[in-house]
């Protein structure tokens, strides 16, 4: 079944038996280290790989799709200003680790339905690291639920230019609601220092769960883009995505990077065996803002 989708805005890839999953868009600012913080998984496995190259076989036989060849037909393109030559410090070594389960989610679809269950499930912390988040949309509501049953809660929204102002009065006006709820939770607008320049990526430590992926904090991502985001359940996988949210939290002069990773996974599902993760290292591997996308495309 097709149906029309508002924004093809997911950043993954297939190759052979392998998937990447990333928060990031491929192009200097992003992938090439040149501005954002983003996350990113890469995972070995003929199951994820093959539904993947299912889903994208699905969406490119679309009756909205317009090939390449069409669409460049009759317009004229000129290059953009290049980016600084300068790149941002990796400081988040590589790591190997041991995954339990990866599940596979996408919007439309399973997606909202998902993340709003990871958190319901939360007990004792979520960390949320986000372009921008809506107020009045099912995660963040799910958040405040998290924060009333006791779970520590940290909300880090970007600093860039495009939403600074949007981020703190959000910022602001969660804080204000938690305070006069008396509940554990805190959001505050990224100080990234020399580090990166801004946030891009999109992604959630609840406790043992990691979810990264292209998925952001709004209706229109949830509900009409083509999204994909993948949930990794690791006590370890945790524990190192959870460092370099302490980082960026902290600011300043923390550690600096991206971060993404290589497992073994199975879509739609649990895996029950014990799998191989392994973090290829934190480089700002994420996308940017170039002023042309939907402002949802973060």
């Amino acid at each position: 079944m097709h149906f029309a989708l508002s924004l093809y805005h997911p950043k993954y890839a297939v190759v052979d038996h392998a998937a990447l999953v990333l928060t990031e868009n491929w192009k200097p600012s992003g992938t090439g280290g040149r501005s954002s913080r983003g996350w990113g998984v890469r995972v070995d496995s003929p199951t994820l790989a093959a539904d993947l190259a299912a889903l994208f076989a699905s969406d490119i036989a679309g009756r909205d799709v317009t090939s390449w060849t069409r669409f460049r037909r009759g317009r004229a393109f000129t290059e953009s200003d290049p980016l600084p030559a300068s790149t941002f410090p990796t400081r988040h070594a590589p790591e190997r680790v041991q995954v339990d389960a990866v599940r596979l989610l996408t919007a439309p679809g399973n997606a909202e339905r998902a993340v709003v269950g990871v958190v319901d499930e939360t007990d004792e912390r979520l960390d949320v690291v986000q372009v921008s988040v809506e107020r009045d949309h099912p995660f963040t509501r799910a958040a405040f639920d998290a924060a009333r049953r006791g779970v520590e809660v940290r909300v880090l929204l970007s600093g860039a230019w495009y939403v600074r102002e949007e981020n703190e009065a959000t910022a602001e006006w969660m804080n204000r609601r938690a305070e006069r709820e008396n509940l554990p939770l805190t959001a505050r607008v990224a100080d990234p220092g020399q580090r990166f320049e801004k946030i891009h990526a999109k992604g959630i430590v609840a406790d043992d769960t990691v979810l990264v992926g292209s998925l952001n904090w709004n209706r229109h991502s949830s509900r009409e883009n083509r999204e994909v985001v993948l949930a990794l359940e690791s006590e370890a996988a945790a524990s190192y995505y959870g460092e370099v949210f302490v980082a960026d939290w902290r600011g300043g002069r923390g550690p600096g990077g991206l971060v993404w990773v290589a497992a073994v996974a199975a879509v739609a599902g649990v895996v029950l065996a014990w799998r191989r993760l392994r973090f290829e290292g934190a480089v700002d591997l994420s996308g940017a803002w170039d002023g042309e996308e939907h402002r949802t495309d973060r």
